[in-house]
């Protein structure tokens, strides 16, 4: 009896860290090898930056990296400036000047944007505007101050409806940043297609990921714990008769 007991009480405590570990956050990078990964979008003095120009400058070192507001990248008026992998970056990162913004789309129940650590002095920071769904939300801190623990979200939203969002981020000063946290996936999933890949009908689409809420997590951990108790107390009595 007592080694079904066992069993039971370890297939049910199994099914919860199982729980946790999906409710666990994914980290994506702002880039990918064909410019932007996907549901981000660069945007300089409210004009879309083309993938294929950031994919010109990916990997490559100062002042080769930097887009400016001309169309071919070369204006000297700086408006980002995109980071190799390497040194303070987690992945390849961008440096947001004013007059640029960024669009993230995503699918899930929280976003944050992380940056790594990064000296004072080497932005000209200022809090930038952030909106999740229209809706302002808090910038915590300045991403270039000296006491920031390396791979720190700056926004983190949370406690969202498990569906496609759209977070917006307006420089108004230079704001750094390398890492989108999404407890759910990166990109539009909401949206009905053939399958969840849309293959044959061009969309991304298919079911919206199911993602773990806390109080979820909590309430299978205490069923397993009632559970467990409920068992080992009709085993006592069962004994005792």
């Amino acid at each position: 009896m007592k080694k079904i007991i066992a069993f039971i009480l370890s297939a049910v405590i199994i099914s919860a860290l199982c729980l946790c570990a999906s409710a666990a956050a994914t980290e994506y990078p702002m880039f990918s090898s064909s410019g932007m990964s996907e549901g981000v979008t660069l945007y300089i003095d409210g004009n879309e930056v083309d993938a294929s120009r950031v994919q010109n400058v990916l990997g490559k070192s100062w002042s080769a990296n930097i887009l400016g507001a001309g169309a071919d990248g070369s204006d000297q008026d700086i408006k980002i400036i995109i980071w190799s992998k390497g040194g303070h970056m987690h992945f390849d990162g961008a440096r947001l000047c004013a007059g640029s913004s960024v669009k993230i789309v995503f699918t899930g129940t929280a976003i944050a944007l992380r940056t790594n650590y990064r000296e004072e002095g080497q932005g000209n920071w200022a809090e930038p505007t952030v909106k999740v769904d229209g809706t302002a939300v808090e910038s915590i801190y300045n991403t270039f101050g000296t006491s920031i623990a390396e791979n720190k979200a700056f926004v983190d939203v949370k406690n969202l409806e498990n569906k496609c969002h759209t977070l917006e981020l307006v420089a108004n000063g230079d704001v750094e940043f390398d890492v989108i946290e999404i407890e759910g996936v990166l990109g539009n999933h909401e949206e009905q297609g053939s399958d969840a890949s849309g293959e044959e009908s061009g969309e991304q689409g298919g079911d919206i990921p199911s993602v773990p809420t806390f109080d979820g997590i909590i309430a299978v951990a205490a069923v397993a714990v009632i559970a467990g108790t409920c068992i080992v107390i009709s085993s006592k009595r069962k004994k005792r008769l």
